[in-house]
């Protein structure tokens, strides 16, 4: 028979080896017959899902497992990218304070409550800024360390520690080298405790102003401050103010400091000056 009236459906075709040699190779034997090779090639295909499906049912998992399976491998895909996210904020809110942005924790703690809690992140921004304390999250106002390195960039970030480390005498001390007026942020006790107090009039006269009252009228501590800052003789008591010991200590630092003396003294001084 020739090519041109070759028609593989022809019934006399029962397997490949009855076709025309020529043709053979473009046929393949199946079970009932034979058929065309890519279309082998398909069959091959459905069955071989026809086998995963059977392989499924005998392991008892259904089409509902699959959706399952399938919908909990999108979402842990969602949360790994969510993460992602996560950590290249992070990253960047990290470089952006290394390089001195002194606002970057305000802003980041407006988006993340976790970066606010974060303490590479916040020990890095009160160094830069003591007052990005502020935005620290409640545990790490409590944390020593963050709180002593933003105590030491500004005095008055005390505000923003715990009550715990507002009464810490370590941290305070370091709070008042600088702004005598953090000493306002510490409990009555410490403002009562003459042996501390002592300690802080020495490293800032300033911080007198904030002392309890008896101490205010006390000479040791009143002549310490003076000596520290002239002008502290402002918080001291009326008394003292006409105490001539501290007055000249007080001048010696500051000779503007005279106007905070009594009346009578800085009548006597002037007529000594005519």
């Amino acid at each position: 028979m020739s090519s041109e009236k070759f028609n593989p459906s022809d019934p006399e075709y029962k397997k490949v080896e009855n076709l025309p040699q020529k043709h053979q190779k473009k046929f393949v034997d199946v079970e009932g017959g034979f058929v065309r090779n890519e279309a082998k090639r398909e069959l091959t295909d459905a069955e071989a899902v026809v086998e995963i499906v059977n392989v499924l049912k005998d392991q008892g998992i259904t089409s509902m497992d699959v959706l399952q399976e399938r919908a909990i491998a999108e979402q842990e895909k969602a949360i790994e990218t969510e993460l992602s996210i996560k950590e290249r904020f992070r990253s960047d809110t990290l470089e952006r304070i290394k390089n001195g942005d002194k606002n970057t924790l305000y802003y980041a703690s407006l988006v993340s409550e976790e970066l606010r809690n974060d303490k590479e992140i916040v020990l890095e921004a009160v160094k830069n800024n003591g007052q990005a304390l502020e935005f620290a999250s409640r545990d790490l106002h409590n944390d020593k360390e963050i709180v002593l390195e933003a105590v030491k960039q500004d005095g008055t970030a005390l505000k923003y520690a715990s009550e715990k480390l507002r009464n810490d005498k370590e941290i305070v001390l370091e709070a008042v080298k600088d702004d005598g007026n953090a000493f306002i942020y510490v409990s009555k006790g410490l403002k009562s405790d003459k042996d501390f107090v002592l300690e802080v009039v020495k490293r800032s006269g300033k911080a007198l102003g904030h002392a309890s009252e008896e101490l205010r009228n006390d000479k040791e501590i009143v002549l310490e401050a003076v000596k520290n800052n002239g002008r502290a003789l402002q918080f001291a008591s009326r008394e003292l103010h006409n105490d001539k010991e501290i007055v000249l200590e007080a001048v010696k630092q500051d000779g503007h400091a005279l106007k905070y003396a009594s009346e009578n003294l800085r009548e006597e001084v002037k007529k000594l000056l005519s």
